[in-house]
């Protein structure tokens, strides 16, 4: 997959200029408020597919967790292709 290149989206997202302490707890409630947060952000599917495209291994991004995305990831390599957003949106439902 092709990295993201343009990252102009980050001046838009929900959580631009929050703390950002909350996106890199390991605590569960944590996570959670944190998916909550991300739930309607404008710009929640290119922060994701920047989180993927650049093998984010930690914190909340585009609504998901690092599970969330390495299960993504798994079902990659299972189907032998990329997933589709309506995929990230069936995922980040878990």
């Amino acid at each position: 997959m092709e990295r993201v290149k343009n990252e102009s989206w980050r001046d838009k997202a929900k959580c631009h200029g929050t703390n950002p302490e909350l996106f890199f707890s390991v605590a569960k409630e944590d996570i959670t408020a944190a998916k909550n947060f991300c739930a309607d952000c404008p710009v929640k599917e290119a922060c994701l597919d920047f989180a993927m495209t650049s093998h984010q291994e930690h914190g909340v991004w585009g609504g998901m967790s690092e599970k969330d995305r390495r299960n993504i990831s798994r079902n990659r390599r299972h189907i032998g292709g990329v997933a589709t957003k309506s995929q990230y949106r069936t995922k980040s439902a878990l």
